[in-house]
């Protein structure tokens, strides 16, 4: 089918439903030589093995987005990439279709180098601080409630990137929650 403004859209259906196994449901390609794949199952933007939808850009740009019915997520990774030609990579890690992530900042920027340009961090759709996700992150690792100022300072001693080598007995664990003790229920 050729749309109004002169995209090319190829559609594979089952039962009425924008449906394909084995590949995209939805193909689109634009005039301006951009295409857009969507893997749908049963109408929903769904894919078990990598994003639902890629867009690629003429200049090279490619956007993936990871859903599993219909739901922007993934359990291992971002949901959300952008690359660009110049080897600049935007992530954006979602959960429930907001941006969450209990590891590390939910939104990072990453130029060419591989330097990080920025980042945000998020948990449960609301923005935080980074300590209030090393909060939430340490307790799941079994690690009993540090207050505010512990988990901050940590936060300063340690970068994100290392975080799986922290538990009870770490040693900037046990530094921190002994010259700060007060639990924060704020923490994460």
């Amino acid at each position: 089918m050729v749309l109004p403004d002169g995209a090319v859209v190829e559609g594979w259906y089952r039962n009425g439903a924008c449906h394909r196994e084995g590949g995209p449901a939805y193909v689109e390609r634009r005039p301006d030589g951009t295409v857009i794949e969507q893997w749908r199952k049963d109408d929903e933007l769904h894919r078990e093995d990598g994003p639902a939808q890629v867009k690629r850009h003429p200049d090279g740009t490619v956007i993936e987005w990871w859903y599993r019915n219909d739901k922007l997520r993934r359990e291992d990774g971002p949901a959300y990439v952008r690359r660009c030609p110049d080897g600049t990579v935007v992530e954006g890690w979602y959960r429930r279709v907001v941006l969450h992530r209990e590891d590390g900042p939910a939104w990072v920027r990453r130029c060419p180098d591989g330097t990080t340009e920025s980042e945000a961090w998020w948990l449960d759709g609301t923005e935080v601080e980074p300590w209030e996700v090393l909060g939430r992150y340490l307790r799941r690792r079994g690690v009993p409630g540090l207050s505010a100022e512990a988990l901050r300072q940590i936060v300063r001693d340690m970068p994100w990137q290392r975080w799986d080598e922290l538990g009870p007995d770490h040693p900037l664990v046990a530094l921190w929650s002994t010259v700060h003790p007060t639990a924060d229920a704020r923490a994460g």
